[in-house]
């Protein structure tokens, strides 16, 4: 798995006359080349990225086109990848989540990115935009699915959108702590915290596995997630952890700021029971 580093750097730059720059330089014409676009999208744009254009709402975001996420290389003008359909925001998927969806394109001089899928069932998934400053995002995205069970007739690009529809979302890991809300009477609200311990892509290049533990502090509730390890997935914003009888999904925005979490068991005595929060990085909150 590649872990690519996201620095902006920034320079200051003084122009000189031609004759003082050959006074300065002698008879040398000798210039390191500045880093090509490729190699900078290379170091900061490989990851986790996901694609669907979302409208934002009183009660939140809301997908109004098919969601996919996964793992974007950039390798010199290349771009290619695998991605799974995603459930958020209302969308259901169009295609079985399971199906992993190869893609492939290319990578300009200027910045400009375009890549189309191999095998969605019957259809055809098309991306193109400029790759940003930062390479953590396409702007000026357009998006699009031409037949099969995901087609929609507009392009993202001519939709009204509030989220960027094609952007990296930075990996959950280390510690977090924040506040759920279990709805037990005894215990409406516990402190809790949670460790994200690894964080490797997934055998079929379209997700990253992880190993995650949340821990309840303190609480008197009995039908809350104890202090076990659990293992899970990260697709695009969305994060799954399973921990024996207990299911916990989360959403994370792009630059992994939050987690916002809820939880359920799914077998036992405490089937049923529900719980909800958000987490924040410890190092940061």
């Amino acid at each position: 798995m590649m872990n690519p580093m996201r620095k902006r750097i920034r320079f200051g730059v003084a122009f000189l006359p031609l004759s003082s720059l050959l006074l300065l330089t002698g008879c040398s014409s000798s210039v390191s080349p500045a880093p090509t676009v490729a190699a900078i999208a290379d170091q900061s744009s490989t990851g986790n990225w996901q694609i669907g254009a979302f409208q934002a709402t009183a009660t939140g975001l809301v997908a109004k086109t098919p969601v996919f996420a996964g793992i974007l290389t950039f390798d010199g003008a290349e771009v290619s990848g695998h991605l799974r359909p995603v459930a958020l925001a209302g969308m259901t998927p169009c295609v079985p989540s399971s199906a992993v969806i190869d893609v492939a394109g290319t990578v300009d001089a200027q910045r400009r990115v375009s890549f189309a899928s191999a095998n969605l069932p019957g259809g055809i998934l098309s991306v193109s935009g400029t790759l940003a400053e930062d390479g953590k995002s396409l702007t000026s995205a357009s998006y699009s699915v031409a037949g099969g069970t995901c087609g929609f007739a507009q392009p993202a690009s001519g939709l009204a959108i509030s989220v960027s529809p094609v952007a990296l979302f930075t990996l959950p890991a280390g510690s977090h702590s924040g506040n759920v809300t279990t709805g037990d009477p005894e215990s409406p609200t516990v402190p809790v915290t949670a460790t994200v311990t690894t964080s490797n892509a997934s055998p079929d290049g379209s997700m990253y596995d992880l190993t995650g533990k949340i821990a309840f502090i303190g609480n008197a509730a009995q039908c809350v997630v104890g202090d076990e390890e659990g293992t899970g997935t990260v697709s695009g914003s969305a994060v799954t952890i399973n921990s024996g009888n207990v299911v916990t999904n989360g959403i994370i925005p792009s630059d992994g700021s939050s987690i916002t979490l809820s939880y359920s068991f799914n077998s036992g005595d405490c089937m049923g029971s529900t719980g909800s929060g958000v987490l924040y990085p410890v190092a940061a909150h």
